[in-house]
């Protein structure tokens, strides 16, 4: 079901340009997070991660944490085109005019409601607004209590409805009003109901994020036996450990931090939620850890402000053994390859299990520039 939009066409073959980004409202975009029943299969909880960066650039996650199988899909707007790779494929396809058409019906509806009265140009009074699309579409909005859409329809030339956000509710978050449930309808038909568990404005994706792997130049160098190469890092929850971390000794940093993970795994703050392997070690620009971090698995969704979001990005990784490299000379070789149009994050470690850290990944988060 997930791949329900689906339609098979031929390869692009070169990563697409894209607009000059330009916020709405003074944001640059959001990020949703979300659980979907299809009409269909109701007993199946899907999440979506739909990351919006204005303009056209969407990159909508759709998974089923809840099985074994994990499958996943994902669908891509870059610009004018738009892409998805599908679960199981060994590479992505870009999409027909018919389910491209679809799913910029989907993103604007999202966009018109997470960013409501800002994501349309919105006229009109009483209870009823509309807002064009385009040269002959439109939007249009039932307005409910505190003036907030109880749906809104995407409507064609001839005010026919394609599709519609229905039923929606809303909570207040701050002084901000954001939707917390509704229903997307297709042709008056449910497709799915979902239920939106988070939405953050705090986005910073490069443009590569938004085209599949397989499109993208290939950014990988090899040195001393070391294989530095671009990788994606997902939205995550994190939560500081309390460590000594005034040790030179790599092996005993490793220890320590991972029986701290084990500890904090086993407090009553973790009730409930279920914990990644490992543990993060933050670096300050020399290598030197400085804080040390257990990590929520990439389908949670942090339950207070006591777990921190860290927003997804495109980023550098290597993996090295602590025994032939030092996290500084490895952090060196990483900052000397952040690409033109890019800023280094704050770079960390993820330990892998056991007593030694085996598989230790550096990893610098890149940043779109200021």
């Amino acid at each position: 079901m997930i791949a329900a939009l689906a339609l098979l066409v031929g390869l692009a073959q070169s990563e697409p340009e894209l607009p000059k980004r330009a916020p709405i409202a003074h944001l640059a975009g959001f990020e949703s997070v979300s659980s979907v029943r299809f009409a269909s299969e109701p007993e199946r909880v899907h999440r979506l991660v739909a990351t919006h960066v204005f303009p056209a650039r969407v990159r909508w996650l759709m998974t089923l944490p809840n099985e074994a199988t994990k499958a996943r899909t994902i669908f891509y707007r870059a610009g004018d085109l738009w892409f998805a790779h599908d679960d199981g494929a060994t590479s992505s396809r870009e999409l027909a005019e018919a389910e491209r058409e679809q799913l910029d019906h989907f993103f604007s509806l999202r966009q018109a409601l997470v960013l409501w009265p800002h994501g349309a140009n919105w006229q009109g009074s009483g209870d009823e607004r509309r807002a064009p699309v385009g040269e002959s579409a439109a939007l249009h909005a039932k307005l409910g209590a505190g003036a907030l859409p109880t749906s809104i329809r995407w409507l064609d030339a001839a005010g026919k409805e394609l599709e519609a956000l229905q039923e929606i509710v809303w909570r207040v978050d701050g002084n901000r009003s954001l939707p917390a449930s509704f229903a997307l309808a297709r042709t008056g038909e449910i497709t799915w109901r979902e239920t939106v568990e988070s939405v953050e404005f705090e986005v910073a994706y490069l443009d590569d994020y938004f085209t599949p792997l397989d499109r993208r130049s290939r950014d990988v160098a090899s040195e001393r036996g070391i294989v530095c190469e671009r990788v994606e890092v997902p939205t995550r929850y994190v939560r500081s450990l309390e460590l000594d971390l005034a040790t030179a000794d790599w092996r005993e940093l490793c220890r320590r931090a991972l029986a701290a993970r084990d500890a904090f795994a086993k407090h009553p703050a973790t009730l409930g939620l279920k914990l990644a392997d490992g543990v993060e070690l933050e670096l300050d620009p020399d290598g030197k850890p400085i804080a040390a971090f257990a990590r929520l698995a990439d389908d949670q969704t942090g339950p207070s402000s006591e777990w921190r979001r860290r927003p997804g990005a495109s980023a550098l990784s290597l993996r090295f053994a602590a025994d032939r490299t030092s996290t500084a000379s490895a952090l060196a070789t990483l900052l000397e390859r952040v690409p033109a149009g890019a800023r280094a994050g704050t770079a960390y470690v993820r330990l892998g299990g056991g007593s030694t850290g085996a598989g230790t990944q550096l990893v610098l988060p890149l940043l779109p520039p200021r």
